[in-house]
This record gives C-alpha cells, sequence and structure tokens, in this order.
C-alpha cells in the first residue's frame, strides 16, 4: 500500500508500524497531499478489508460526482469506527488525474487472504488433472461421463472454419494489421486465382496491394501464426486449388475450409494446459463440434462404465 501511495505520488512517505496488531489495523502515516490533510497525520488502516478509521480528515470522494460537470460533494467523513465510507472523501480541489483517482481507489479495495491463493492453487491443480496430451496429438478431457478424446488439429479447424465464414458472411472483424508489410511473388496463376476471390479473401481477413505479380500483404486474419505471415496467402491459395478439385462446395466455403486447414494447430505441437483448456472451451462453442469441415470426427468419448467393464469391476 505504501509503495502504491507513493508512486502515484499521494504521499511523500508512508510508514506502518513494525509489529502487526492481533486485530489487522496498521497505523499510516500521511504527508502533505493537499490542504485536506495536515503534515503529521495519522490514520488507522485495515490491511484486509482498506477500512479506515482514526482519523477526522475531511476530504471530498471520487465516488461522489455531481451531475455532468464532474464537480465533487463536500462531505465530512466520518471515522466513527467501519461505517463502511471508503476510500475517504478528497477535497474538490485536489489536483488528482482521473488515473490517480482510479488507483487511489483501487488502494482501498478488500485483499485477498491466504485462504483465496490456496482455492486458486487448488484449482489449478484440478484444471491440470482434467486436460492433458497424448503424443503431443490428442487432448484427453475428463467429463462427467468418462473421458473425452480431442484431435487437436481438426478441432482448431472446427473453430476457424466458423470464424471464417463468420468474417466473409457477417463482415466480421478478423484482421490483424502488420507492422511491416510483407511482399510475395505469386506466379500467374496465383495471381488470377486472386483476382476471382479478392472480395471474400479480403472479407476473411487479407489487405494487400497488388503491383504486376508482386503482392504487398498489409494484414492478415487474426489466426495466422506469428512468422508465417509471408507464406499464409500463398499455401491458402494452393489449399483452395486442392479443395477445388476433391469438394463440392461453393467458393466461400471452400475458402473457410483451406484457412482452417492451414492456419489451424498440426499433430505434433505441443500444448500447454491453458492452450488445451481454451481449445476445448472455443470447440464447444462452435455449431457442430463433433464434426470437422471435411466430415472427421473431432471428438470421441469412453463412458467410464466401459473402463468398470474391462477391469471388471462392479461398482
Amino acid at each position: 500500500v505504501g509503495e502504491a501511495l507513493q508512486s502515484n505520488h499521494f504521499v511523500p512517505e508512508v510508514r506502518f508500524r513494525e509489529q502487526v496488531a492481533q486485530l489487522p489495523f496498521e497505523k499510516m502515516r500521511f504527508g502533505a497531499i493537499d490542504e485536506g490533510f495536515k503534515n503529521d497525520e495519522e490514520m488507522l488502516v485495515n490491511r484486509l478489508t482498506g477500512e479506515i478509521v482514526g482519523s477526522e480528515a475531511k476530504f471530498e470522494s471520487p465516488r461522489n460526482y455531481q451531475n455532468s460537470d464532474n464537480s465533487f460533494k463536500n462531505e465530512s467523513f466520518k471515522s466513527s469506527g467501519g461505517n463502511g465510507n471508503y476510500p475517504p472523501p478528497r477535497q474538490q480541489n485536489s489536483p488528482m488525474s482521473d488515473a490517480q483517482m482510479t488507483a487511489f481507489e483501487a488502494l482501498f479495495q478488500p485483499q485477498q487472504s491466504d485462504d483465496s491463493f490456496k482455492n486458486g492453487e487448488e484449482i489449478s491443480r484440478k484444471t491440470q488433472q482434467l486436460y492433458w496430451q497424448l503424443h503431443n496429438k490428442y487432448i484427453f478431457f475428463q467429463s462427467d461421463k468418462g473421458v473425452q478424446i480431442i484431435d487437436q488439429h481438426v478441432a482448431h479447424e472446427r473453430i476457424l472454419y466458423e470464424r471464417a465464414i463468420a468474417a466473409m458472411n457477417k463482415n466480421f472483424a478478423y484482421a490483424q494489421k502488420l507492422l511491416f508489410p510483407v511482399k510475395i511473388e505469386l506466379s500467374p496463376s496465383e495471381n488470377i486465382l486472386l483476382k476471382e476471390l479478392s472480395d471474400d479473401v479480403k472479407l476473411l481477413g487479407y489487405d494487400y496491394a497488388i503491383n504486376d505479380e508482386i503482392v504487398e500483404i498489409l494484414s492478415v486474419p487474426s489466426d495466422v501464426k506469428t512468422g508465417t505471415e509471408e507464406n499464409s496467402l500463398k499455401e491458402l491459395l494452393a489449399q483452395y486449388e486442392e479443395y477445388d478439385k476433391i469438394r463440392h462446395t461453393d467458393a466461400r466455403d471452400n475458402l473457410a475450409a483451406s484457412f482452417a486447414c492451414k492456419a489451424s494447430i498440426k499433430a505434433g505441437d505441443a500444448l500447454t494446459v491453458q492452450e488445451m483448456k481454451y481449445f476445448v472451451d472455443e470447440l464447444f462453442k462452435t455449431t457442430m463440434p463433433y464434426v470437422c469441415p471435411h466430415g472427421r470426427p473431432v471428438v470421441i468419448e469412453f463412458d467410464v462404465k466401459e473402463f468398470d467393464r474391462r477391469f471388471g469391476r462392479t461398482s
């Protein structure tokens, strides 16, 4: 608290008692903040709740605004012991910026106890137990009935396919601008195909300028991996041509499937627990989580009863 107060220039110095009392109150010595404080004024602060007691300071609270002119009410801060009015009010003429006021108010929010950190660690451990990866190909997820096994590549394909379709059909914002534009050279056939697909490719998130056979890429879809921007457009066009021969769908659907195939994670990519959880959560937000855009299964589930049967268990 002391470091935060000083870093935000609320006080030049803050001191706490060396010994903490049984009740979590400690004296805080404030220097001159503004006219509302005296140089030697002391306040008693509850470390856990941020409640201030033991001071007769009068200054305005940043929570109490009047109308639209953002002027402050003048009201006394009563310190009769735990009246719940914190953070303390400040004077109307206090020269705090909005950012300082926000930081100051945050100082007086209830602090997390040791129990809350223990609970967070427990949740983290349980999350790690629920998700694990087999041979960097399959995500195992513990469900209520047993275990679900997810093919990570086709799961990500389903996620990206639906994002791409939404981007093109609903003009959904799906682009990230490149800090440094990338120049690539296209073959004559690639150039012709790009011109044919130009409208949908731009809706997908690619922004580019063409000069003869040189294409300058200015932005790419948000899910294009960092470091693959240069080849992503050429790979998209190549995959589109391949799918066009074997898939009997319209151009927009084919383009979405091509993008999903090339931009998705692959078998062999190691994932963290957080990444596995993210893919599982995003997968089950899609309209068809159990089938990829090419018709392959995404999720296989084994009931715990099947394990019981194989191990000869009756309960």
